[in-house]
């Protein structure tokens, strides 16, 4: 068992695998920016639509607390200027909301429900209907319950149009 001696051939074979690795690696990297890119696109996107919906919405991760707000949804529940990324959803819903809400948010998060309804009356900021969509958001595999999206409709108008409505047929 001697040592055997490089020859030219393997030095190039050694050199063409080293080229080859360094190709792949660039390939890679530009790959890799091309796909950032194309998610950091893609989220600007998503978070324009979210945040110019005339709904509120709120996603609110498996421990209740709340990973995205939009603009819409602050208004509604009197959350301007106040920081609440990461604050518990539960805590600071407003009461009415809270007591329909926190049954069917653990049920939501345990997997036993897909979609629930609800229409909540609110008083504080101001007095309105609101209709809340709750529905699971799961990872890929579509198994494991990662977090809630609450839709938050203020329906005051079409409630009092119907009231109206009512009065007027009896």
């Amino acid at each position: 068992d001697q040592p055997r001696s490089r020859g030219l051939g393997d030095v190039y074979k050694s050199q063409e695998l080293i080229l080859s690795f360094n190709d792949m690696a660039e390939r890679l990297g530009r790959y890799e920016a091309q796909n950032i890119e194309e998610l950091t696109a893609e989220k600007a996107k998503l978070e324009t639509l979210v945040s110019t919906s005339a709904d509120g919405a709120i996603l609110i991760d498996t421990n209740m607390d709340i990973v995205l707000i939009n603009p819409t949804a602050r208004r509604i529940f009197g959350w301007e200027g106040r920081d609440l990324l990461g604050a518990s959803a539960l805590q600071n819903f407003p009461n009415p909301v809270r007591m329909q809400l926190t049954r069917p948010l653990f049920q939501a998060v345990a997997g036993d429900a897909e979609g629930m309804e609800f229409r909540v009356a609110l008083t504080e900021p101001t007095s309105r209907t609101v209709r809340i969509l709750l529905n699971i958001v799961r990872d890929q595999s579509r198994e494991n319950v990662k977090g809630i999206a609450i839709t938050v409709q203020d329906i005051t108008r079409e409630v009092a149009l119907n009231e109206a409505k009512s009065q007027f047929i009896s």
